[in-house]
């Protein structure tokens, strides 16, 4: 059952669309593109099992696809700033331009799979619903 809240005195009401708990969580992503060659570095502003919020002053349209790596703390007692690498295909669910020019933008994960950290290799592959 989705939750409802006021968000503003005259009684608009703003009906909650997420399916899935949140965490804050302030991650390296980096956008690419390769026709034309282009990246993004941004952080997450918080993450889901189906997608993240992000923060970017480059242009991002709802509906594209794109290809993103996330890289996540290993938290491995050996190397504590070990990272792991997550390549994600992600879809642009929404876009909320600010008025600094920045774009609040919504991903939904579509497929990912872990890169060894080791080589460019595939460590194993899940579409976002398998979890």
């Amino acid at each position: 059952m989705a939750a409802v809240s006021a968000i503003s005195p005259n009684f608009d009401l703003h009906i909650e669309r997420r399916k899935r708990a949140r965490i804050q969580v302030h991650w390296p992503v980096r956008f690419v593109r390769r026709e034309p060659a282009w990246s993004l570095d941004t952080t997450t502003r918080d993450l889901s099992s189906e997608g993240f919020k992000f923060a970017a002053k480059a242009p991002f349209v709802a509906g594209e696809t794109w290809m993103c790596t996330l890289r996540v703390p290993a938290h491995d007692p050996k190397d504590s700033n070990r990272m792991l690498q997550v390549q994600c295909n992600v879809r642009i669910a929404w876009v909320h331009p600010e008025a600094d020019g920045t774009n609040v933008v919504g991903c939904h994960i579509e497929h990912y799979h872990f890169l060894n950290s080791l080589s460019i290799g595939t460590v194993a592959t899940y579409r976002a619903n398998e979890l």
